[in-house]
């Protein structure tokens, strides 16, 4: 809401002006107060100099003010005097709003004033207005509006009751009603009580022949209300004029800077716009009293660079703002604003988890603001309940001596207690469905919020979706081009050089991967295949490929493998599990320069059923610190800037490592000391799968897979990326079959219609109709060959549910892009056979 700290600003200031009574511009007001203390005799005249110190110094240096409450204190322990005790107490409420305490205990320190006033019967008119004042700005900071318009409108009334005309008090409550009128975005109401203002302002220049000192205060609320009222030329007029009345710069003056700046964005001059909010920052820092007005101005500078599309500087002023509030914004008041503003500048950025963070903090406050909104209507309800009860027994003692007097009374005193029962049962009923429509109001803000969550959520998995995609299509092409080409004996330079792209291509592949699993895991979507695997093979092609792969002469990397007693197959995630080692050796080889790197297994239990084994990866490597070990556990974390410089990696490692032995419900412990090695280790139970057969003597590596029977085969590849085309088609050619090639769903399904083909290669995403939907209309043909035509998705998207569409449309069988030649031809073969079985069994 515009210029809602502006206000409650302003209001803060009636404090020391209700309590002074004169302007208070300078030290010069500050010493008189002092000197005027330091001379006076009376307990009255001490205590009400001490109060004028106390509040004034409050809103412009605390540590003075907290010391001249000291001397507060003992001036209570010398005079045993009601007023001392009055002025305390008032004096003490003031500070503890200075200092942000709590609205219970300001107000505790306001209603032990307005008590020992009632106890004494003392009028004391002019403290009782301002006390009513400091509650309503008490009430304001917490965003209790209602609450506050009814404790200036109960100052008015103490005016009014008054003998003596005062019309400075009167401009000074009907100024704060047009503020909090403003901040509840009645404008024009807020109009009506700045009117009423000046003309008391007016009267008091009559009877003074001056302003009084809240003639800026007001006119800079009516600026406020005129600029959102959208009147932005008469607030502008009125903010150079009020530039000129300060000789210093003060909490209001900045204010008013502030809101300059805001009239000329809204003019269109955007330039003027930020050189104002900036000057108004910088002012703001000079006033060294409270950090409220730098954050209002940068908040102001964020929504202008915000409107103007330059995301990173209202990220800038934000994350200034949030800095100057170090716990969580507490006090600001306007800290929802701030919140959402963030959520939106992060969510143009890009950065939907951090974006969905600030989201719900700003549905936090939301929430709590209309608890306590809550509260305060049950506490009214429960005083007016009160009220009536103590208002029933003064009737019930009256009744009683009337019944002495007459029979009569008895018919009276029975219609009275009926009437009080039904006014208190109406009341009950009202104020009981007033408070189930707020809940109920409340409770679909919630659920609305809940969706914007949920739509959030999506919306990042969709991103990733589209990312994964779009990155993957390509690394397909260069992986696989440097597969053809290494199959086209090149030179031992160009082997070298297709060596490294393949490499460099994998890697950035895996770093892909990892986001993608990290994700996965975050939002419960890692679907688990196990299938039957040889566990002592898999490690050893595991050691393999890092041995192979690896450029550091310096590390020896072998295992220390004890499962000789383990006879039969497992069932296992190849994926996963193999996701889980590789980030722990990977990790090893990339922090260690020099010795060794072991995998360690041994079978903790065994029996007819599963096998309970222990893994350990243990490195020479750098070792954690004890003050690291907890964070290299969290998401893209690492053990220092410096090996963020020096070594590759998202910093996901461990985080999916942990979260994947989540799935089997193991933890992930680690022993380390800096300069010596680490040591990881986990415990897995295997399901067994049968035992373990004799290895075969056919060879399935892929110089030799055109032997094994899909020769002359019709395949239809149908794929949109030209580059995706030529890798797919020199694969293919290798297994001599036969292609033919569609370049999008709509053309795969006008081909089929026109020639027979024994299997369908089909791409998910592509222009005109993608391949869920050519996938529909094949299997929709009429022909029964149509029904039982293998078909097998080739895909990038390696995140999104369509997925799992593919099998829904009516596919076979799913392929991830890049993939190996080998995978793709058991895809084909494995598709192939189980097609000729088909209509075998059908012929």
């Amino acid at each position: 809401m515009l210029f809602k700290r502006i206000t409650i600003l302003l209001l803060c200031v009636s404090f020391i002006c209700l309590k002074a009574e004169e302007p208070i511009n300078d030290d010069s007001v500050l010493q008189g107060y002092i000197d005027s203390y330091h001379t006076a005799v009376t307990p009255d005249s001490l205590s009400w100099f001490l109060g004028a110190i106390v509040v004034h110094t409050s809103w412009t240096d605390l540590d003075l003010s907290k010391s001249y409450l000291k001397e507060f204190d003992q001036l209570m322990v010398d005079y045993s005097d009601p007023i001392v005790e009055i002025e305390y107490y008032n004096a003490k409420g003031v500070l503890y709003y200075s200092l942000g305490e709590s609205l219970d205990s300001i107000l505790y320190f306001f209603d032990i004033t307005e008590e020992k006033l009632n106890q004494h019967n003392l009028k004391h008119t002019k403290l009782r207005i301002g006390l009513k004042n400091n509650r309503a700005i008490a009430y304001a900071r917490v965003n209790l509006k209602e609450a506050a318009i009814k404790e200036y409108l109960a100052a008015l009334e103490i005016v009014a009751s008054s003998e003596i005309k005062m019309p400075k008090y009167e401009t000074a409550l009907y100024s704060n009603i047009a503020s909090m009128l403003n901040t509840s975005e009645r404008y024009e109401d807020a109009l009506e009580y700045i009117l009423k203002g000046e003309a008391s302002n007016k009267q008091h220049e009559k009877s003074i022949g001056e302003h009084s000192n809240f003639y800026d205060w007001i006119i800079l609320t009516k600026a406020v209300s005129l600029y959102n009222l959208g009147k932005v030329d008469e607030a502008e007029s009125i903010l150079l004029e009020l530039q000129s009345f300060y000789k210093n710069t003060n909490v209001e003056s900045n204010s008013a800077k502030t809101l300059l700046g805001q009239v000329y964005y809204k003019q269109g001059k955007v330039h003027l716009a930020r050189k104002t909010l900036h000057e108004a920052t910088l002012e703001a820092k000079k006033l060294n009293i409270t950090v409220d007005n730098e954050a209002i101005a940068r908040l102001r500078i964020a929504e202008m660079e915000y409107e103007e599309e330059n995301y990173s500087s209202a990220l800038e002023n934000l994350e200034i703002i949030i800095e100057l509030f170090p716990k969580d914004l507490k006090g600001f008041q306007e800290s929802t604003q701030v919140y959402a503003l963030m959520a939106k500048v992060l969510e143009k950025s890009k950065r939907f988890e951090e974006a969905l963070k600030y989201l719900k903090n700003h549905q936090a406050i939301l929430n709590k603001v209309r608890e306590d909104e809550a509260k305060m209507k049950q506490g009214e309800l429960k005083g007016h309940f009160s009220n009536i009860e103590k208002k029933y027994k003064i009737n019930e003692l009256e009744i009683k001596q009337k019944l002495q007097e007459s029979k009569f009374s008895v018919l009276i005193v029975a219609f009275i207690f009926a009437i009080l029962i039904i006014l208190f049962t109406y009341i009950m009923y009202v104020r009981k469905s007033d408070h189930n429509k707020a809940l109920l109001k409340v409770n679909e803000e919630i659920k609305q919020a809940n969706i914007k969550v949920l739509s959030a959520s999506k919306a990042k998995e969709n991103f990733l979706s589209r990312i994964s995609h779009e990155m993957r299509t390509p690394m397909n092409a260069v992986i696989g081009i440097a597969n053809i080409l290494l199959d086209e004996n090149p030179t031992n330079k160009q082997k070298e050089y297709l060596n490294k792209q393949k490499f460099s291509g994998e890697l950035l592949l895996d770093t892909i991967n990892e986001v993608l699993i990290y994700s996965k895991i975050n939002n419960n979507k890692v679907q688990v295949n196990r299938k039957p695997i040889h566990l002592q093979k898999f490690l050893d092609m595991t050691i393999d490929s890092y041995r192979i792969g690896s450029n550091k002469s310096t590390v020896r990397i072998y295992q220390d493998q004890k499962l000789q007693t383990l006879q039969d197959l497992v069932l296992s995630d190849k994926s996963l599990f193999g996701q889980v080692l590789m980030n722990l050796i990977g990790n090893a080889v990339k922090y260690t320069e020099e010795g060794h790197i072991i995998l360690k297994t041994d079978i903790l239990e065994n029996n007819n059923l599963s096998v309970k084994i222990l893994f350990e990866i243990e490195d020479t490597g750098i070792g954690i610190p004890a003050d690291k070990m907890q964070s290299v556990l969290d998401s893209f974390s690492q053990v220092n800037n410096e090996i963020t410089r020096t070594q590759d990696g998202t910093g996901l490692g461990l985080s999916i490592v942990q979260g994947l032995l989540d799935l089997k419900n193991s933890r992930l412990e680690v022993k380390s000391t800096p300069g010596v090695g680490s040591t990881f280790r986990f415990n897995l139970i295997f399901e067994k799968a049968g035992p373990i057969q004799k290895p075969s003597k056919a060879r399935d590596n892929f110089t030799n897979l055109t032997q094994n029977g899909i020769e002359g085969k019709r395949i239809l590849l149908v794929e949109d990326n030209k580059l995706n085309q030529l890798v797919a088609k020199k694969v293919l050619q290798k297994f001599k079959v036969e292609i033919a090639l569609a370049e999008n769903g709509q053309q795969a399904l006008d081909m089929v219609q026109q020639e027979r083909y024994d299997l369908i290669l089909m791409d998910i995403h592509m222009p005109i109709m993608d391949g869920i939907e050519a996938t529909r209309s094949i299997r929709a043909l009429k022909d029964p060959f149509y029904q039982q035509i293998p078909i097998v998705a080739l895909s990038a998207d390696a995140y999104s549910e369509r997925v799992q569409a593919t099998t829904e449309s009516g596919m076979n069988d799913y392929l991830a892009k890049p993939f190996k030649p080998e995978d793709l031809f058991q895809k084909l073969k494995s598709n192939l056979e189980s097609a000729d079985r088909v209509r075998g069994g059908m012929g």
